[in-house]
């Protein structure tokens, strides 16, 4: 029976959120296609919207129609992007509104990612994350770091900042500080305590929940994951192009599509994505890793190739996800591909439509941000692996190679 339903906006938060409850043998599956009955075989259902680029109205609208259809789970929580992109407003009211509750507690922070908010700014590595790489993002930039700002610029409910614990909640949304874990753990002692259903947060509170709810913990059996790697990187975060550029200079191979291919319709099936296909399909059957992306495509010249083909500005992402996500769908069944490792959640959700997959199983999380998880379409079960763009170090990639080799 569902004690605890995660709705996430897009599927790598989706996952890494899920994995702080599977990790503990917590029976969890995360869907992007909302049952109309909640399945009885799982504890934790994590829904995946799909609503973090589009417009906030029809987010809310999304979130609202299904919360009131659900609200008698015990415990809902809004998990949100740690560097706040998307429509967090609008989702939170739409949470609220919907639930019938007085009051919502959003705790945005993730302290182990060097994530954390102080007087109500968030800070991003010690930079308010205005001014950090998600402030920078070229297609869903973070225009502010007061948390209350970015909240009550897309919702009329009140929002009350709480900079110094949690006190009885005020009426409405109310935002917290919190700069590291244990400060995190003593406020979600706090919330148990006065019986809170309705919260909000990144993945670094998705650690206090099997706490919260008082799950029964065991110790979940780990994918085994074969040689070669392939990576598939539809980010462009400056966290996965690090990465990916750490691996290069250590030996890996790399392929980074140009704007005009990445943004071709059916690549795979022009003459180029032939040519692709098979060079990848070389270093495979070699037992080579091979890494695939587009991280060209943010210096400029992708509006203009766009411009050519006659592609508007707001398709230019979905197009770059559906390009990674058909080179994915040629090896997901290749028995020369080891395990595909997914960098980007549109480019994961790409590839699961194009698989008619619904549902993922995580099953661990081999460090912060990684997940470890099952897909099953059409009986044919694969481990992979996945994560948002920006989180880990720049070694991290060759930290899973070194991982898969022994």
């Amino acid at each position: 029976m569902v004690r605890l339903w995660i709705i996430a906006d897009d599927y790598t938060g989706a996952l890494d959120t899920g994995v702080k409850l599977a990790k503990r043998g917590i029976r969890t599956r995360v869907v992007n296609e909302l049952p109309s009955v909640f399945p009885e075989d799982c504890e934790v259902l994590v829904w995946d919207t799909e609503t973090r680029h589009v417009k906030p109205d029809d987010a809310e609208e999304k979130i609202v129609d299904a919360v009131r259809r659900h609200r008698e789970v015990p415990v809902i929580y809004k998990k949100t992007d740690s560097g706040l992109r998307g429509n967090i407003g609008a989702e939170l009211a739409a949470l609220y509104a919907a639930s019938g509750e007085n009051s919502l507690a959003f705790i945005p922070a993730y302290p182990e990612m060097n994530r954390i908010t102080r007087g109500g700014i968030h800070y991003i590595d010690g930079v308010p994350v205005d001014e950090s790489s998600f402030g920078k993002d070229p297609f869903n930039p973070v225009q502010y770091s007061s948390v209350d700002v970015i909240v009550q610029e897309q919702t009329g409910h009140p929002v009350t900042l709480c900079t110094d614990g949690t006190k009885p909640l005020a009426k409405g949304i109310n935002i917290f500080d919190c700069e590291s874990r244990e400060q995190m753990d003593a406020l979600a002692e706090e919330l148990k305590a006065q019986g809170v259903r309705i919260l909000a947060g990144c993945a670094g509170f998705g650690e206090c929940l099997p706490a919260y709810l008082g799950f029964e913990e065991s110790e979940p059996k780990m994918p085994e994951f074969k040689e070669p790697l392939l990576v598939i990187c539809g980010s462009i975060h400056p966290v996965a192009a690090a990465q990916l550029a750490c691996a290069e200079a250590a030996g890996v191979f790399r392929l980074t599509l140009a704007p005009e291919e990445v943004l071709a319709e059916n690549f795979c099936e022009t003459e180029r994505g032939r040519e692709v296909l098979e060079r990848i399909r070389r270093h495979l059957a070699n037992g080579e890793p091979v890494m695939v992306d587009s991280i060209e495509r943010v210096k400029g010249s992708t509006n203009a190739a766009a411009e050519r083909i006659g592609l508007a500005k707001d398709q230019i992402g979905r197009r770059a996800a559906r390009t990674h996500a058909s080179i994915s769908r040629a090896f997901y069944r290749d028995p020369a591909c080891g395990t595909i490792f997914f960098i980007g959640g549109d480019t994961l959700q790409e590839c699961m439509w194009m698989l008619n997959v619904t549902e993922m199983e995580p099953v661990g999380e081999p460090e912060g941000g990684l997940v470890a998880a099952y897909v099953d379409p059409e009986g044919e079960r694969r481990a992979v692996l996945t994560k948002s763009g920006g989180f880990g170090t720049e070694d991290l990639l060759l930290r899973v190679l070194e991982h898969i080799r022994e």
